[in-house]
Protein backbone atom coordinates (compact mmCIF):
# COMPACT_ATOMS: atom_id res chain seq x y z
CA UNK A 1 0.00 0.00 0.00
CA UNK A 2 2.77 2.15 1.06
CA UNK A 3 4.81 1.80 -2.01
CA UNK A 4 1.94 2.00 -4.39
CA UNK A 5 1.12 5.69 -2.91
CA UNK A 6 4.80 6.65 -2.87
CA UNK A 7 4.78 5.69 -6.84
CA UNK A 8 1.64 7.78 -7.60
CA UNK A 9 2.64 10.70 -5.46
CA UNK A 10 4.87 13.44 -7.17
CA UNK A 11 7.98 13.75 -4.83
CA UNK A 12 9.44 17.41 -3.70
CA UNK A 13 13.26 17.51 -3.10
CA UNK A 14 14.55 16.64 0.78
CA UNK A 15 17.66 17.25 1.37
CA UNK A 16 20.37 15.79 3.63
CA UNK A 17 22.66 17.59 5.54
CA UNK A 18 26.05 16.44 4.38
CA UNK A 19 27.51 17.85 1.45
CA UNK A 20 30.52 19.24 -0.34
CA UNK A 21 30.49 21.84 -3.25
CA UNK A 22 33.82 23.44 -4.71
CA UNK A 23 33.50 26.45 -7.25
CA UNK A 24 35.92 29.35 -8.96
CA UNK A 25 36.24 31.90 -10.94
CA UNK A 26 38.90 34.27 -12.19
CA UNK A 27 39.11 38.11 -12.20
CA UNK A 28 42.21 39.71 -13.42
CA UNK A 29 45.52 38.08 -12.19
CA UNK A 30 43.73 36.13 -9.51
CA UNK A 31 41.76 32.66 -9.43
CA UNK A 32 39.13 33.00 -6.05
CA UNK A 33 38.39 29.29 -4.90
CA UNK A 34 35.38 28.56 -2.34
CA UNK A 35 35.10 25.41 -1.13
CA UNK A 36 32.16 24.50 0.73
CA UNK A 37 30.97 21.51 3.45
CA UNK A 38 28.16 20.63 5.56
CA UNK A 39 27.22 18.15 7.80
CA UNK A 40 24.68 17.71 10.62
CA UNK A 41 23.48 20.51 13.16
CA UNK A 42 20.19 21.36 14.75
CA UNK A 43 20.21 24.69 13.67
CA UNK A 44 22.24 26.65 10.58
CA UNK A 45 25.38 27.55 11.75
CA UNK A 46 27.72 29.14 9.25
CA UNK A 47 31.80 29.02 9.24
CA UNK A 48 33.19 31.84 6.99
CA UNK A 49 37.15 31.02 6.71
CA UNK A 50 38.73 34.10 4.27
CA UNK A 51 41.81 35.83 3.66
CA UNK A 52 42.55 39.01 6.50
CA UNK A 53 42.20 41.31 3.19
CA UNK A 54 38.68 39.93 2.20
CA UNK A 55 37.57 39.84 5.67
CA UNK A 56 35.00 42.10 4.61
CA UNK A 57 32.39 39.19 2.27
CA UNK A 58 32.06 37.36 5.49
CA UNK A 59 28.33 39.08 5.78
CA UNK A 60 27.92 38.71 2.34
CA UNK A 61 29.11 34.89 2.31
CA UNK A 62 26.94 34.10 5.34
CA UNK A 63 23.49 36.24 4.02
CA UNK A 64 23.97 34.11 0.43
CA UNK A 65 24.37 30.73 2.20
CA UNK A 66 21.61 31.55 4.64
CA UNK A 67 19.86 32.25 1.39
CA UNK A 68 19.84 28.59 0.24
CA UNK A 69 20.89 26.65 3.50
CA UNK A 70 18.27 25.92 6.51
CA UNK A 71 19.80 23.61 8.46
CA UNK A 72 23.73 22.31 9.31
CA UNK A 73 27.00 23.26 10.12
CA UNK A 74 28.32 24.93 6.60
CA UNK A 75 32.17 25.93 6.16
CA UNK A 76 32.94 28.15 3.82
CA UNK A 77 36.42 28.88 3.00
CA UNK A 78 38.02 31.70 0.23
CA UNK A 79 41.10 31.04 -0.76
CA UNK A 80 43.06 33.14 -3.40
CA UNK A 81 45.30 31.90 -6.32
CA UNK A 82 48.09 33.47 -8.29
CA UNK A 83 48.81 32.29 -11.35
CA UNK A 84 52.37 31.67 -12.63
CA UNK A 85 53.38 35.10 -13.74
CA UNK A 86 51.04 37.28 -11.39
CA UNK A 87 52.25 40.42 -10.29
CA UNK A 88 53.39 39.27 -6.71
CA UNK A 89 56.53 40.57 -5.14
CA UNK A 90 59.15 38.74 -2.60
CA UNK A 91 59.90 41.37 0.27
CA UNK A 92 63.06 40.68 2.31
CA UNK A 93 63.55 42.45 5.26
CA UNK A 94 67.38 42.60 4.94
CA UNK A 95 67.96 44.55 8.49
CA UNK A 96 65.64 42.46 10.29
CA UNK A 97 67.27 39.41 8.84
CA UNK A 98 71.34 40.23 9.95
CA UNK A 99 69.77 41.49 13.28
CA UNK A 100 68.61 37.65 13.72
CA UNK A 101 71.61 36.38 12.56
CA UNK A 102 73.84 38.28 14.66
CA UNK A 103 71.34 37.40 17.54
CA UNK A 104 71.70 33.78 16.51
CA UNK A 105 75.20 33.07 17.02
CA UNK A 106 75.52 35.38 20.10
CA UNK A 107 73.28 32.78 21.58
CA UNK A 108 75.40 29.81 20.05
CA UNK A 109 78.29 31.43 21.66
CA UNK A 110 76.55 31.80 25.09
CA UNK A 111 74.83 28.14 25.10
CA UNK A 112 78.82 26.68 23.77
CA UNK A 113 77.55 25.50 20.63
CA UNK A 114 78.89 25.60 17.45
CA UNK A 115 76.70 26.05 14.81
CA UNK A 116 76.03 28.66 12.46
CA UNK A 117 72.72 29.94 12.16
CA UNK A 118 71.18 28.71 8.71
CA UNK A 119 69.26 30.78 5.45
CA UNK A 120 66.34 28.20 6.17
CA UNK A 121 66.84 29.22 9.71
CA UNK A 122 66.71 32.80 9.27
CA UNK A 123 63.53 32.54 6.73
CA UNK A 124 61.62 30.88 9.41
CA UNK A 125 61.49 34.24 11.71
CA UNK A 126 58.07 35.91 11.20
CA UNK A 127 58.84 39.57 8.77
CA UNK A 128 62.19 38.39 7.31
CA UNK A 129 60.09 38.04 4.41
CA UNK A 130 56.28 38.57 2.79
CA UNK A 131 54.72 38.29 -0.50
CA UNK A 132 54.05 41.62 -1.27
CA UNK A 133 50.42 40.98 -3.38
CA UNK A 134 48.55 43.95 -5.29
CA UNK A 135 45.92 45.46 -3.36
CA UNK A 136 42.32 43.77 -3.61
CA UNK A 137 39.47 45.59 -2.26
CA UNK A 138 36.48 43.45 -1.08
CA UNK A 139 34.35 45.16 -3.34
CA UNK A 140 36.06 44.39 -6.38
CA UNK A 141 36.62 40.86 -5.91
CA UNK A 142 33.32 40.18 -4.38
CA UNK A 143 31.55 39.59 -8.34
CA UNK A 144 34.13 37.03 -8.82
CA UNK A 145 33.54 35.09 -4.93
CA UNK A 146 29.91 35.15 -5.55
CA UNK A 147 30.44 33.39 -8.65
CA UNK A 148 32.54 31.10 -7.19
CA UNK A 149 30.44 30.64 -3.80
CA UNK A 150 27.08 29.87 -6.08
CA UNK A 151 28.93 27.43 -7.73
CA UNK A 152 30.54 25.96 -4.59
CA UNK A 153 27.01 25.96 -3.02
CA UNK A 154 25.33 24.38 -6.81
CA UNK A 155 27.43 21.19 -6.21
CA UNK A 156 26.98 21.02 -2.33
CA UNK A 157 22.94 21.31 -2.77
CA UNK A 158 22.83 18.65 -5.20
CA UNK A 159 25.08 16.22 -3.25
CA UNK A 160 22.48 16.77 -0.40
CA UNK A 161 19.93 16.42 -2.90
CA UNK A 162 21.11 12.91 -3.76
CA UNK A 163 21.30 12.16 -0.04
CA UNK A 164 18.11 12.97 0.52
CA UNK A 165 16.73 10.96 -2.07
CA UNK A 166 18.59 8.13 -0.64
CA UNK A 167 17.40 8.91 2.87
CA UNK A 168 13.86 9.50 1.25
CA UNK A 169 13.45 5.74 -0.30
CA UNK A 170 15.16 4.19 3.24
CA UNK A 171 12.59 5.65 5.50
CA UNK A 172 9.46 5.27 3.50
CA UNK A 173 10.98 1.19 2.89
CA UNK A 174 10.68 1.27 6.86
CA UNK A 175 7.50 3.07 7.43
CA UNK A 176 6.02 0.47 5.32
CA UNK A 177 7.47 -2.05 7.66
CA UNK A 178 6.29 -0.45 10.91
CA UNK A 179 2.73 -0.12 9.22
CA UNK A 180 2.67 -3.63 8.50
CA UNK A 181 3.35 -4.96 12.04
CA UNK A 182 1.00 -2.26 13.30
CA UNK A 183 -1.60 -4.41 11.34
CA UNK A 184 -0.40 -7.36 13.11
CA UNK A 185 -1.41 -5.97 16.20
CA UNK A 186 -4.31 -4.97 15.14
CA UNK A 187 -5.22 -8.58 14.07
CA UNK A 188 -4.34 -10.04 17.15
CA UNK A 189 -5.72 -7.14 20.07
CA UNK A 190 -9.41 -8.61 19.49
CA UNK A 191 -7.99 -12.38 20.29
CA UNK A 192 -6.18 -11.03 23.19
CA UNK A 193 -9.58 -9.99 24.75
CA UNK A 194 -11.00 -13.76 23.78
CA UNK A 195 -7.98 -15.10 25.69
CA UNK A 196 -8.57 -13.34 28.57
CA UNK A 197 -12.38 -14.69 28.83
CA UNK A 198 -11.38 -18.09 28.45
CA UNK A 199 -8.46 -17.83 31.27
CA UNK A 200 -10.82 -16.51 33.95
CA UNK A 201 -13.51 -18.07 33.16
CA UNK A 202 -11.15 -21.79 33.17
CA UNK A 203 -9.51 -19.87 36.41
CA UNK A 204 -13.17 -19.84 38.26
CA UNK A 205 -14.62 -23.09 36.81
CA UNK A 206 -11.14 -24.79 38.72
CA UNK A 207 -11.95 -22.46 42.14
CA UNK A 208 -15.81 -23.06 42.26
CA UNK A 209 -15.57 -26.89 42.05
CA UNK A 210 -18.21 -27.73 39.86
CA UNK A 211 -20.55 -24.52 40.98
CA UNK A 212 -22.32 -23.44 38.16
CA UNK A 213 -20.62 -19.44 37.20
CA UNK A 214 -22.09 -15.89 37.46
CA UNK A 215 -21.64 -14.90 33.66
CA UNK A 216 -22.51 -11.66 34.94
CA UNK A 217 -19.62 -11.45 37.31
CA UNK A 218 -17.65 -12.95 34.45
CA UNK A 219 -18.37 -10.51 31.83
CA UNK A 220 -17.98 -7.68 34.19
CA UNK A 221 -14.50 -8.59 34.83
CA UNK A 222 -13.80 -9.16 31.28
CA UNK A 223 -15.31 -5.84 30.35
CA UNK A 224 -12.80 -4.05 33.09
CA UNK A 225 -10.09 -6.36 31.57
CA UNK A 226 -11.54 -4.93 28.20
CA UNK A 227 -11.57 -1.17 29.21
CA UNK A 228 -8.33 -1.26 30.99
CA UNK A 229 -5.95 -3.00 28.32
CA UNK A 230 -7.42 -1.60 25.38
CA UNK A 231 -5.23 -0.05 22.64
CA UNK A 232 -7.87 0.78 20.22
CA UNK A 233 -7.34 4.83 20.45
CA UNK A 234 -3.32 4.26 20.78
CA UNK A 235 -2.98 2.24 17.38
CA UNK A 236 -5.10 4.87 15.32
CA UNK A 237 -3.10 7.98 16.76
CA UNK A 238 -0.17 5.42 15.85
CA UNK A 239 -0.92 5.02 12.49
CA UNK A 240 -2.37 8.69 11.75
CA UNK A 241 1.57 9.81 13.06
CA UNK A 242 2.65 6.99 10.36
CA UNK A 243 0.48 8.28 8.03
CA UNK A 244 1.91 11.97 8.98
CA UNK A 245 5.58 10.71 8.53
CA UNK A 246 4.85 10.04 4.92
CA UNK A 247 2.93 12.97 4.00
CA UNK A 248 6.04 15.19 5.44
CA UNK A 249 8.51 13.16 3.47
CA UNK A 250 6.64 13.53 0.71
CA UNK A 251 5.87 17.13 0.94
CA UNK A 252 10.00 17.69 1.10
CA UNK A 253 11.24 21.15 1.94
CA UNK A 254 12.73 21.65 5.52
CA UNK A 255 11.66 18.86 7.23
CA UNK A 256 14.06 17.56 9.26
CA UNK A 257 12.52 18.90 12.96
CA UNK A 258 9.28 18.18 11.78
CA UNK A 259 10.00 14.55 10.92
CA UNK A 260 12.00 14.43 14.41
CA UNK A 261 8.87 15.38 16.46
CA UNK A 262 6.51 13.04 14.68
CA UNK A 263 8.62 10.64 15.91
CA UNK A 264 8.80 11.06 19.20
CA UNK A 265 5.12 11.07 19.21
CA UNK A 266 5.46 7.57 17.90
CA UNK A 267 7.10 6.43 20.12
CA UNK A 268 4.84 7.80 22.83
CA UNK A 269 2.22 5.62 21.56
CA UNK A 270 4.23 2.81 21.04
CA UNK A 271 5.13 2.56 24.62
CA UNK A 272 1.62 3.14 25.86
CA UNK A 273 0.73 0.29 23.65
CA UNK A 274 3.47 -1.93 25.06
CA UNK A 275 2.49 -1.27 28.66
CA UNK A 276 -1.27 -1.67 28.10
CA UNK A 277 -1.56 -4.91 26.21
CA UNK A 278 -0.95 -7.79 28.53
CA UNK A 279 -0.11 -9.57 25.36
CA UNK A 280 3.61 -11.83 24.60
CA UNK A 281 2.83 -11.69 21.03
CA UNK A 282 1.62 -7.64 21.12
CA UNK A 283 5.14 -7.11 23.47
CA UNK A 284 7.06 -8.46 20.67
CA UNK A 285 5.86 -6.65 18.03
CA UNK A 286 5.70 -3.38 19.91
CA UNK A 287 9.35 -3.96 20.41
CA UNK A 288 10.24 -4.07 16.59
CA UNK A 289 8.06 -1.12 15.77
CA UNK A 290 10.27 0.74 18.37
CA UNK A 291 13.52 -0.70 17.23
CA UNK A 292 11.99 0.46 13.42
CA UNK A 293 11.17 4.09 15.05
CA UNK A 294 14.73 4.43 16.50
CA UNK A 295 15.97 3.48 12.82
CA UNK A 296 14.18 5.75 11.34
CA UNK A 297 15.03 8.48 14.25
CA UNK A 298 18.70 7.88 13.64
CA UNK A 299 18.31 8.62 9.74
CA UNK A 300 16.44 11.80 10.13
CA UNK A 301 18.83 13.15 12.14
CA UNK A 302 20.77 13.61 8.75
CA UNK A 303 17.64 15.66 7.16
CA UNK A 304 17.36 19.74 6.92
Amino acid sequence: MGQARQGSVSLSAIYSMTGYGRGQASRQDRVYAVEARSVNGRYLDIVCRVPRELAALEDLIRARVSDRIHRGRVEVTLSVEYPTGSSRNFILDEEVALQAFEAMKRLSRRLGIDETPSLRDLLTIPDVFRLEEPADSAESAWPAVQVALDSALDELLEMRRLEGDRLRADLLHRIVETEQLISEIQLRSPQVLDDYRQRVAERAQALSEGVKLDQGRLEAEVALFADRASIDEELVRLSSHIEALRGTLQSGGVAGRKLDFILQECNREANTIGSKASDYDIGRLVIEIKSQLEKLREQVQNIE
